[in-house]
C-alpha cells in the first residue's frame, strides 16, 4: 500500500542521506536528494457535510474547497437554455470551485442561488450576450479577495474537476519571461478527440510549446484578476464576436 512504499522509499540509504552508507559518496556527492526534490505545498482545506434521511432516502452531500499559497481559482460560466446535462456539469465543478454562472435564458434554468460553491445570477428573461454577462460573474467574483485566477467557461464545456486549477497553474507557468494577459486551451471534439485548428492562424509554438495569438476564444481560458484590473473587462458593445468564437 502507499504507507508501505512511503517506508520504503525514507529508509531507502541510497536516497536518504545517510553518511554511513558505503556508497554514499557516490550517491550523493553532499546532496541530500529526497531534501531537494520534495517540498511542503502549503494549502488550506474547508469542508463542510450535511446529511439526513427521512422516510424514503438517506442523503449526504459534501462542499470542499482548498486555498494554496498562490491564491484560488474561481470559475465564470453563462448559460442560455442549458441542458440537465449541463446543469449536472456545473454542480461536479460547484463542489470544488467559487464561482458564478449568469443565466441568459428566457427563463429560470435553475431555482436556487447556488449551486454547490457557484453563485447563480438570472438576468430576468434578458439575453444580455456573452460579454455583458461574463463582465457581470467577473464582478460578482472579484469581491472575493482570494481569488486570484477566473476560468471562463460555457455552459457545453465539459473539462474535468481539476481542469480550472490546472489551467491556472499553466498560465504561472506561462507568465514566466513574459507579460501574458489570457491563456486559451487546445479544444478538441468531444466525439472524435480530434484537436480543432484554425484555418487562419498557423500554430508557431514557442520553444515552452505555447502559441501567442491575436485573439482566441474565452470558453476555457484564464486570466488573472491583476490582468483584468490592469487591461479592464469586456466591451459590452460585443454580444458575442470577439468574446466567444470558433
Amino acid at each position: 500500500n502507499a504507507s508501505t512504499e512511503m517506508n520504503m522509499l525514507f529508509n531507502n540509504p541510497e536516497i536518504n542521506y545517510d553518511p554511513t552508507y558505503r556508497y554514499y559518496d557516490e550517491y550523493n556527492v553532499d546532496t541530500d536528494w529526497l531534501d531537494a526534490v520534495t517540498r511542503t505545498a502549503p494549502f488550506q482545506e474547508y469542508g463542510l457535510s450535511i446529511s439526513g434521511k427521512n422516510k424514503k432516502t438517506n442523503y449526504l452531500t459534501y462542499l470542499c474547497t482548498i486555498q494554496s499559497d498562490q491564491g484560488m481559482t474561481g470559475i465564470v460560466v453563462i448559460l442560455f437554455n442549458p441542458t440537465e446535462e449541463d446543469i449536472q456539469n456545473l454542480s461536479v465543478l460547484g463542489d470544488r470551485y467559487h464561482g458564478v454562472t449568469v443565466d441568459n435564458s428566457p427563463n429560470r434554468s435553475i431555482d436556487t442561488d447556488h449551486i454547490g460553491l457557484i453563485t447563480y445570477l438570472f438576468n430576468g428573461g434578458k439575453n444580455l450576450g456573452i460579454a455583458e454577462a461574463q463582465n457581470q460573474g467577473v464582478k460578482r467574483l472579484m469581491e472575493d479577495k482570494d481569488i486570484t485566477h477566473i476560468v471562463f467557461l460555457d455552459q457545453d464545456s465539459r473539462v474535468s474537476a481539476d481542469y480550472p486549477d490546472a489551467i491556472a497553474q499553466e498560465f504561472r507557468e506561462a507568465s514566466k519571461g513574459r507579460k501574458l494577459a489570457f491563456l486559451g486551451p487546445a479544444v478538441e471534439n468531444i466525439e472524435t478527440g480530434e484537436e480543432y485548428k484554425s484555418v487562419i492562424h498557423q500554430d508557431t509554438p514557442s520553444d515552452d510549446g505555447f502559441v501567442k495569438r491575436r485573439e482566441v476564444i474565452s470558453s476555457g481560458g484564464c486570466t488573472t484578476v491583476a490582468c483584468l484590473n490592469d487591461i479592464g473587462l469586456n466591451d459590452e458593445n460585443l454580444f458575442i464576436d470577439y468574446v466567444d468564437f470558433d
